[in-house]
């Protein structure tokens, strides 16, 4: 009995040793990178990574609390026959030892299912961001290239008038360029979106005639996508409930109960101290527990179809957007040519303008076609900007870390 009792009190140092254990190297690393990304985007004082943060704290501290023996039941009896007699009971309550290493796996995928969903949450302010980012950054360059289109349109209308002043421009022809150009800046004076957001963040494509298109092969696609926070949400709350269906077929096996330790401190007079010890087996008959071992396993089957569910969605909706970029790429060289254009032709109107050598007209048709080829292109730069963030929605990955 002595040996019993000395076995069961070593097994229960060496679980609860076994069940201290912290977070394994690669769940620290995915944190270490998750918290990486969090400061790199400035979000760092997010309220909903913040959030996040506090339910993977919660799920951390949950996994300490996996112990074998966590409280020690004393009894104590006094007995009158012929002389008092005091009579001692250690109880060590003890929890399925076959749950142990189930439940722990169970609170592990607790742990990985709230980093993912801190890592899904980075990426959805990311993607909120995204959009009005882009808004901002269309929106300067827009300004940009209005600012100097305005300024040489100002300088022709002040010649115009200097022109009518003079009498060498009829009056109508001259009011007529007049109000044309104040229409035309009117209708092209840049506004601020309602939705924008000055960031630092390159979400507006640079036109570059070297660019080369990205990978949009079925099986570079399907890689990415599954390495991204959405599928991985699905996979960890899928090894939960596998974990919990594991844990609940544990709870089908005997296990011991409890040991006790009886001991007379104070026997009676003239009689030998005693001691004693047992130990119970508690030996389930399971129904509920299988049954609660195939709705967790049905659960886990149903997230492992909504990942494939998800990565089947999400396939269709990057390969559009990398269609959509790339569309933009093949044709970095003319856009860059177009630029090249404008600009040559803008010199040429600034050259007439200094020399007189056109009527303002002639010279204002000139840097309207100046405006529209520059516009051009940037409309051409957004919608590849808006791909950009419809990749980084759908996969989490962006267009600069995208396979070529």
């Amino acid at each position: 009995m002595n040996r019993l009792l000395r076995s069961s009190a070593i097994s229960a140092l060496v679980l609860l040793a076994g069940c201290a254990a912290g977070p394994g190297r690669d769940f620290e690393q995915r944190r270490a990178s998750a918290e990486s990304a969090i400061r790199d985007h400035g979000l760092a004082n997010d309220p909903a990574i913040d959030a996040a943060r506090a339910d993977l704290e919660a799920a951390l501290a949950g996994e300490q609390g996996v112990v074998w023996v966590d409280e020690l039941e004393l009894r104590a009896a006094v007995l009158h026959e012929r002389d008092e007699k005091v009579e001692m009971l250690a109880r060590l309550p003890m929890r399925n030892v076959f749950q142990l290493s189930t439940e722990k796996a169970v609170l592990r995928a607790d742990s990985e299912l709230a980093l993912a969903q801190l890592e899904e949450a980075t990426l959805e302010q990311r993607v909120r961001g995204c959009r009005p980012s882009l808004a901002w950054r269309v929106f300067e360059e827009r300004e940009q290239i209005f600012v100097a289109y305005e300024s040489r349109q100002e300088a022709l209308l002040e010649w115009n008038r200097k022109l009518r002043r003079a009498g060498m421009m009829d009056e109508v022809r001259g009011t007529r360029f007049d109000l044309a150009v104040q229409v035309l800046l009117s209708k092209r004076s840049p506004e601020p979106p309602a939705t924008a957001l000055r960031t630092d963040l390159a979400v507006l494509p640079e036109v570059s005639p070297d660019a080369p298109p990205l990978d949009t092969t079925p099986e570079v696609v399907r890689a990415e996508l599954l390495r991204g926070p959405g599928v991985d949400v699905h996979r960890a709350r899928g090894r939960r409930y596998a974990a919990l269906s594991e844990h609940e077929s544990a709870a089908r096996l005997p296990s011991p109960r409890f040991v006790d330790f009886a001991f007379e401190p104070q026997p009676y007079s003239g009689d030998d101290r005693q001691y004693g010890g047992r130990i119970a087996f508690e030996i389930p008959f399971g129904f509920e527990a299988r049954a609660r071992s195939r709705r967790f396993a049905a659960l886990a089957h149903g997230e492992a179809s909504r990942e494939r569910a998800l990565v089947r969605d999400q396939v269709q909706e990057v390969r559009a957007a990398l269609e959509t970029i790339n569309a933009f790429r093949l044709r970095s060289r003319h856009w860059h040519d177009l630029l090249g254009q404008a600009t040559a032709a803008e010199a040429i109107a600034d050259r007439w303008y200094a020399g007189r050598s056109a009527n303002p007209g002639q010279v204002s048709d000139l840097l309207d076609d100046v405006y529209a080829a520059r516009t051009t292109v940037l409309d051409a730069r957004e919608r590849a900007g808006r791909a950009g963030c419809d990749l980084l929605t759908a996969s989490g990955g962006t267009v600069a870390a995208w396979p070529q």
